[in-house]
């Protein structure tokens, strides 16, 4: 059945709500398949495929949850570049697309803006521009605040990290200990968020 309905949504007589149901469930599917950060089936290059059809399902569609979902995609795909595929060029051309997305949006969802930081950050941390990988990871624990969830919890995580990697790189060990302390003491939000030991591990959540 689901074989079948992505087939219609990549025919040319499937509708846009068709197309953008389709595109969401192959950008969770990738997410299965290669999501580094979070427990998945080692399959990058099929998870790089099913970014990529849904990126063709969306990018001529005009509606802003089609547009929302698009730069969502895209931002997967860099962090898919990253760190299962080795490719930082291809990682800096589908943030600036996604970006480009992004500034079209009148008003992105919360989800969105986290994605974003945490793109940019990473993305940072890789080029070695650590005052912008401080400023997105501050960005990003600023959006969290309080976590709500499971995914709350693991991403204000991950933007302590950046925070704390920052500091470290730019005015040493003994300026970023606080830092990585105050992520430490993070490691309790789990427990009350639902985060499973081994999702844990698998999101790089150990702190220095």
């Amino acid at each position: 059945r689901r074989v079948l309905f992505r087939s219609l949504a990549e025919s040319g007589h499937a509708t846009d709500a068709v197309r953008i149901e389709a595109a969401d469930g192959l950008l969770r599917l990738a997410r299965f398949q290669g999501r580094a950060g979070s427990p998945n089936l080692s399959q990058p290059q099929l998870a790089a495929r099913n970014l990529d059809r849904a990126q063709a399902l969306l990018a001529p569609l005009p509606r802003p949850e089609a547009r929302e979902l698009l730069a969502r995609v895209l931002f997967e795909r860099a962090w898919l570049d990253l760190w299962k595929l080795g490719d930082q060029h291809g990682a800096e051309q589908a943030t600036k697309r996604a970006l480009g997305v992004y500034a079209a949006l009148g008003n992105p969802s919360r989800t969105l803006q986290i994605e974003r930081a945490q793109a940019l950050a990473e993305l940072a941390s890789w080029q070695g521009d650590f005052e912008a990988e401080r400023r997105n990871g501050d960005a990003g624990l600023a959006l969290i605040g309080v976590p709500r969830s499971a995914d709350d919890a693991l991403a204000r995580f991950r933007f302590a990290g950046y925070r704390a990697e920052s500091v470290y790189q730019t005015e040493g060990a003994k300026a970023a200990l606080p830092f990585y302390a105050e992520r430490a003491a993070m490691v309790d939000d789990f427990a009350h968020a639902d985060v499973s030991p081994g999702k844990l591990l698998s999101s790089r959540t150990i702190a220095w």
